[in-house]
């Protein structure tokens, strides 16, 4: 059986054991190092005493099981790429808890790979999966080009889900310097395009995501994957509305419902309805946009409260616009009352900042300043581009408007600067 020092490593570190404790007594701590670091093979007794110590109990397979609990795992993550069945997805979660040794290496590999994934799929704890991930990473100089490509996947995704949009961007860079190599069945190649038209959407490569998701929709369609091809009409239309090609846009969102309402999957409603009232809101018809994102917030009432406050935030945004102060304040009020009630509502800080910022202007408080800055050294702690490009702008004018020229310079310059940043311009000569 092979990388038990990996297992040993993991569960220390689980643990919080420091290897002087763990060796004690049984090894040398530079002995541990090399055992835990695969450079060299221990003799049972030697790796049965530090299981003890540790308190682990493994789980083992002969050859043919493991290679069909394997087999079995791969044929969930296609079931759930394909078809977006999660029927399988559980019962191998539930072996997080259990210390496999695998004889084949690829094979242990490709389990905690994909495990990593079917957290992700199940939205489970992120402190769970972000330790998972870092576990993964110590392997990350041995495994195959295969392997690299699913560990680059469930970093992007990680941090794509954590609003961390450039580094998810950085990580389909690094799978697409290897995609030549790696040899992809074509629902991975469709899974792919569609990840990487979501990250290209948000550094607002808006072309680039039309090419992908356009693939994407191309192999889900022909292989009748509705509901994926449901997901690639949503990129598509957000795409399309961002290149101020209402048309296309209003056609795919229009697919999009066409095909809920089809499968019966009504959990979609809510985002397809916010993305329709964000078109009708760039086309200027503010009103059919405010009733679009109310209906929208109907039928998110029993989504993940991210997703109500994203179409809260958005709704309170277009009554700002709209000159109907009021019941701005109103939502403004109700997305702070929300985000008080919820436990760790620390996840929730940047609607904190967006609710308050908001309430500030709408109540021509003289805290704006104070709320701006914070603002925007929060959302440039977290890498938000967009959030502290917005409110720099926002600080720019504000200090305009009350004669502190040299400041509103200083921040019109910082605008100008993040908004070349986005576009990776360096200098002058580039334009």
């Amino acid at each position: 059986m092979i990388l038990t020092g990996y297992l040993i490593k993991k569960e220390r570190i689980n643990k919080n054991m420091k290897q002087i404790w763990l060796a004690k007594g049984i090894c040398s701590v530079s002995y541990l190092s090399k055992i835990e670091n695969g450079q060299t093979v221990a003799s049972q007794e030697i790796l049965s005493l530090l299981a003890e110590r540790l308190e682990i109990v493994t789980d083992s397979f002969d050859t043919h099981t493991e290679d069909t609990f394997i087999k079995s795992m791969s044929n969930s993550y296609k079931e759930y790429l394909t078809k977006k069945n999660n029927d399988g997805i559980q019962r191998f979660v539930n072996t997080r808890e259990k210390k496999y040794v695998f004889n084949c290496k690829r094979n242990h590999n490709t389990y905690n790979l994909l495990l990593i994934r079917f957290l992700l799929i199940n939205n489970e704890d992120r402190i769970t999966i972000r330790k998972e991930i870092a576990f993964s990473e110590l392997l990350l100089s041995e495994y195959s080009n295969k392997e690299k490509y699913l560990y680059y996947i469930n970093g992007c995704l990680y941090r794509y889900f954590e609003s961390d949009y450039q580094s998810a961007y950085d990580y389909i860079l690094k799978i697409e310097e290897i995609l030549n190599e790696l040899i992809l069945e074509p629902w991975e190649k469709a899974d792919f395009s569609y990840i990487a038209s979501l990250c290209y959407g948000k550094r607002a490569l808006f072309n680039q995501a039309i090419d992908l998701a356009g693939q994407s929709l191309k192999y889900f369609t022909d292989n009748i994957y509705l509901e994926k091809a449901l997901d690639c009409h949503i990129v598509l239309g957000n795409s399309y509305k961002n290149l101020l090609d209402y048309n296309s846009s209003e056609k795919h969102l229009m697919f999009a419902l066409e095909i809920t309402n089809q499968l019966n999957k009504f959990d979609y409603l809510g985002m397809i309805y916010h993305n329709l009232a964000l078109l009708h809101s760039r086309m200027g018809f503010s009103q059919i946009a405010i009733e679009k994102f109310k209906k929208s917030l109907e039928y998110k009432r029993d989504e993940g409260h991210k997703s109500y406050l994203l179409t809260l935030y958005a709704l309170m945004k277009e009554l700002y616009r709209h000159s109907d102060y009021e019941e701005a304040r109103g939502f403004c009020r109700q997305g702070s009352l929300l985000i008080n009630e919820w436990e760790n509502n620390e996840l929730y800080r940047e609607y904190t900042f967006h609710f308050e910022i908001y309430r500030n202007y709408i109540d021509k408080n003289e805290d704006i300043e104070k709320t701006l800055i914070s603002a925007i050294d929060y959302f440039r702690q977290v890498n938000d581009n967009w959030n502290t490009t917005k409110y720099t702008l926002a600080l720019a004018e504000h200090y305009n408007s009350i004669g502190q020229y040299k400041k509103s310079a200083l921040n019109y310059s910082k605008f100008v600067q993040a908004k070349l940043e986005k576009k990776s311009i360096k200098s002058w000569e580039e334009l």
